[in-house]
């Protein structure tokens, strides 16, 4: 009976991780309270390899789908804000080797009003000294999509 149990509760939290696995974008919501509709919201799309560390100060909580490298989407209430980020990726050089290209942190500066969306932008290296290059000097641009 209690073999039973464990299965189905295996079987289901399987389920679980396997639908939280489509998702395509990590969503970080930095406000307080309820979510809000996206006209009410300053909203601000970062690519996968750009990681998400801190917003006004704060470090979010670390999610299974920022670790798996997809891209993230901030919900942040219209006005000033500080983001701090990172270019971070697993570049693979074999089958069998691959090699983390990281920078340090980079604060953004947004003040946006209710209803944009925002996008940050840099030039994507094709190659691995190209991409060490970039970490060791990342620059982004925040682009204004809407």
């Amino acid at each position: 009976m209690q073999a039973k149990r464990l299965t189905r509760a295996f079987r289901v939290l399987v389920a679980a991780l396997a639908l939280a696995g489509c998702r395509t974008t990590n969503r970080y919501q930095g406000y307080d309270g309820g979510a809000r509709a996206t006209s009410e919201v300053v909203r601000l799309q970062l690519p996968e390899e750009v990681t998400l560390l801190r917003v006004d100060g704060a470090a979010p909580a670390m999610s299974v789908a920022r670790l798996a490298g997809l891209p993230t989407e901030l919900h942040l209430l219209p006005g000033p804000h500080r983001i701090s980020v990172r270019y971070s990726v697993i570049w693979p050089i074999s089958k069998d080797y691959h090699e983390t290209v990281r920078s340090d942190p980079v604060v953004l500066e947004l003040d946006g009003q209710a209803g944009d969306v925002y996008t940050v932008s840099y030039e994507k290296p094709r190659r691995l000294r190209q991409a060490k290059q970039f970490a060791r000097d990342p620059v982004f641009e925040l682009v204004k999509t809407n």
